[in-house]
């Protein structure tokens, strides 16, 4: 096994293990089980004016870019397949919150992304401003557009 010695990362890594707690884990932590993250995770509130019943919306996302390949996609699958259906039962009992599993293919600055929800099985592209509404924004706002 690889000793992790607590140093900076280098780019590869960076892409690879996304944080330093993610590399200890994986190089000095003997382990047989997978290991994965999601990468964002997107907590709307109801606003005052909205309904009592509206739920708090949580969209869980796991982000890839086009050309990446990563070398246990099936196991990350299979750990989102399992988080899918405990989230489709936790919707089903828990009313105030709605929760959400999705994966998004795309690249800076993200003018156009592939969706995969593994809640419908569907698969949707979206472009613009699209993007940003699905995410959760309201109206269009130039001032948080990404350069």
């Amino acid at each position: 096994m690889i000793e992790y010695d607590g140093q900076n990362r280098t780019g590869e890594e960076c892409r690879y293990y996304a944080s330093d707690f993610n590399k200890f884990v994986g190089l000095a932590v003997r382990h047989n089980f997978s290991m994965a993250n999601i990468d964002t995770w997107i907590y709307k509130y109801p606003k005052p004016s909205d309904p009592i019943s509206t739920p708090i919306e949580v969209k869980l996302i796991e982000t890839k870019h086009t050309s990446e390949n990563y070398e246990y996609k099936k196991r990350q699958e299979e750990m989102m397949l399992e988080i899918a259906v405990d989230l489709t039962m936790l919707n089903k009992f828990n009313k105030r919150t709605h929760y959400e599993l999705f994966r998004l293919i795309g690249d800076p600055p993200y003018d156009e992304v592939t969706i995969y929800s593994y809640m419908t099985k569907q698969t949707f592209t979206l472009k613009g401003q699209a993007l940003k509404e699905w995410i959760g924004e309201d109206k269009y706002n130039p001032d948080f557009d990404i350069e």
